[in-house]
């Protein structure tokens, strides 16, 4: 993928992301739930976020640490070192509130779920302030190689 692709790609997912999420903090707003609809709308988050996490690791990540130098590369990676805190956090959480948790302690779970709704938001504003930015501008300069010191200095730091 070019970075304009993947700009494009990683946009996409996070603007269905919010979608999704303000779809789900409306069910989440009923006095009774939903299960089928708060199901679904579970579903289809975990399966977005999913396929973003996986862009960011198996795309994302590698392509800016090529790429990138200086401070925006430090601040790449402490964002990719910040995901696997954000990960762990996503998976607890998960773990916690199967659907029969969520029909059993509804009112918890409306609570936690929009303190979730907003940890959730919160990292999706610094990929969009961070990651974005970075390549819609590797996208404008186009697909040069990345200079042999740069590869080394990720190398280094990666190490």
């Amino acid at each position: 993928m070019t970075p304009g692709e993947v700009h494009d790609r990683l946009a996409e997912l996070l603007a269905e992301l919010s979608r999704l999420a303000a779809e789900h903090k409306l069910l989440c707003g009923a006095a009774a739930p939903d299960k089928v609809a708060v199901g679904t709308a579970r579903w289809k988050i975990a399966g977005t976020g999913r396929q973003r996490m996986d862009l960011l690791s198996d795309t994302v990540f590698p392509l800016l640490e090529r790429r990138c130098t200086g401070p925006e590369l430090a601040a790449v990676i402490a964002f990719r070192i910040a995901c696997v805190a954000y990960r762990r956090r996503i998976s607890d959480y998960v773990a916690r509130w199967s659907t029969s948790a969520i029909l059993a302690e509804w009112a918890t779970y409306q609570r936690e779920a929009e303190a979730f709704r907003q940890a959730v938001s919160g990292h999706v504003g610094r990929e969009k302030r961070l990651l974005l930015p970075i390549l819609r501008r590797l996208a404008s300069e186009g697909e040069k190689a990345p200079a042999p010191l740069e590869v080394e200095a990720v190398q280094s730091v990666m190490a």
